[in-house]
């Protein structure tokens, strides 16, 4: 979904404020904890989707030097600068995902997608692209919502698919299940 209306407009209406229960807790952590594990302190992070930038309250400030997210709704980053206005290493900021370009002089520790490429038109074409702003070991995390016990998300299990056929190592998968909900997730780590 490209349209910046729309996603403002439920941003505003807390469409969204779902994605702060607990039934999201497992699936940040995970991304959290790859990012720990794997980033060193002088990395930067680059959140592409970040809404109201929900994920960097489960990262120490240590795990990064610098966080980038980027996001269609200037509701979502109003919110999420007001939630973290005293950390002055992250930077929000507005812009449609497959348009957002980066600094050519700027290398990113790990690149995020965090349940966001079934909202794009060029996935694939997207994250390959923006993983040539990597640094010599960066990483490219996924995660992607796969629906509710006996609901498949056909979208995601189209999407994993193209990710695994670009053929990336895979560095970790995780599958997480919240038993109250049904809901399931697939965390992935990839090294392009």
């Amino acid at each position: 979904m490209d349209d910046k209306a729309a996603w403002d407009a439920a941003y505003a209406k807390g469409t969204w404020d779902q994605l702060t229960a607990t039934l999201e807790v497992a699936h940040y952590a995970t991304i959290a904890g790859y990012l720990h594990y794997f980033l060193h302190a002088s990395d930067a992070v680059l959140d592409l989707g970040c809404g109201e930038g929900l994920l960097v309250e489960y990262m120490a400030p240590s795990f990064y030097q610098r966080y980038t997210g980027i996001d269609i709704s200037d509701v979502a980053l109003a919110k999420a600068r007001a939630r973290h206005a005293t950390r002055a290493t992250l930077d929000f900021r507005c812009s449609p995902i497959e348009r957002y370009s980066v600094p050519p002089d700027l290398k990113y520790g790990a690149i995020v997608f965090n349940e966001v490429l079934y909202y794009l038109h060029d996935p694939i074409g997207t994250v390959t692209r923006l993983s040539a702003s990597l640094g010599p070991s960066g990483l490219v995390i996924v995660s992607m919502w796969g629906g509710t016990t006996g609901h498949v998300h056909e979208s995601a299990i189209r999407l994993w698919g193209d990710l695994y056929a670009i053929g990336w190592p895979l560095v970790d998968e995780t599958k997480l299940i919240h038993t109250l909900s049904g809901n399931c997730w697939k965390v992935a780590v990839f090294r392009p």
